[in-house]
């Protein structure tokens, strides 16, 4: 790899929110679920839609403890 090919990539903004923030105190972007938390995933150029947004719930899949 090198230096110059580092303009080719795209940083990627990832907030943390306690389990349970209502949809309208989160950020826009991409929403998975945990047990403890809300991770919301946004980069530049991708618009989230707040409204019929895919959230993934993965509570249920998530093994214990993880």
């Amino acid at each position: 790899m090198h230096a110059e090919d580092n303009r080719q990539h795209i940083d990627l903004i990832l907030t943390v929110h306690p389990a349970g923030t209502p949809d309208d105190q989160v950020p826009p972007g991409d929403i998975l679920d945990k047990e403890h938390c809300r991770l919301v995933i946004r980069w530049p150029g991708r618009d989230a839609q707040r409204e019929g947004a895919v959230a993934q719930r993965e509570t249920d899949a998530v093994p214990e403890g993880v």
